[in-house]
Order: structure tokens, then sequence, then C-alpha cells
């Protein structure tokens, strides 16, 4: 599993644990996995993403190309607000790291509509 991957994983984890009332706060969390609250609320700016990036970038399992890292992401693609521009950064970055991501929801998608006919 790719790095970012990896990173939006726990920090959507961590979003359910303080839903739920598991965790009060970032400093507990932070303190649970021994990290600094500034690192935990950086990492939780990933839930920020929109819905199809979170889902492809889970998706990252095998890297063809250049793997996308973590300061790229932030830098580039979670610093937008716009979904829309977020999600042209993200096609951006893939591309230029010649990185080729798929949607499993899509995928999902297509196979209902060829079954269907």
């Amino acid at each position: 599993m790719a790095r970012i991957a990896q990173m939006l994983a726990l920090a959507l984890h961590i979003a359910r644990a303080l839903d739920e009332g598991v965790v009060p706060s970032f400093t507990a969390v932070a303190a649970q996995l021994g990290v600094s609250k500034q690192k935990i609320s950086a990492l939780m700016r990933l839930t920020f993403l929109a819905p199809d990036i979170q889902e492809e970038a889970l998706s990252l399992t095998t890297i063809k190309g250049e793997a996308i890292t973590e300061r790229e992401v932030f830098e580039q693609v979670v610093c937008h607000l716009a979904w829309s521009e977020q999600r042209a950064a993200w096609r951006e970055l893939c591309s230029v790291r010649n990185v080729a991501v798929h949607s499993p929801s899509a995928e999902f998608s297509h196979a209902r509509r060829t079954e269907a006919r």
C-alpha cells in the first residue's frame, strides 16, 4: 500500500474515532500515537480531500511511475478548498508522476452497467 494511502486510512480511522467519541481530541490521539498535536492536525487535513480523490488514493496499492509523496499531496492538492481545484491538481500530480490511478466505484458502476445489458 502506498504511503499516502496509509496516511489517509489512518486519518479516516482517527476521524471515525473522534466522531464516535472513542477518543476525545486531537491531543488525546497525539498522546496515544506518540506524535505532536500539530502532526495529527496536519494528517487530518487529508480528510478534506474530495471523496473520489480519497478513493483513488486509497487504491494506490501498486505504483506505476514515481511514488506520490505526502508532501506533494499536501502542497499541491490539499491546499485547495474547492474539490474541483483538488481534482485538477490531483490529475496533474498523477500525470507528472506517471501514476495510474483507478476508482473502484467507477469499476463497480461499469460492471453493473455491463451486467444489465
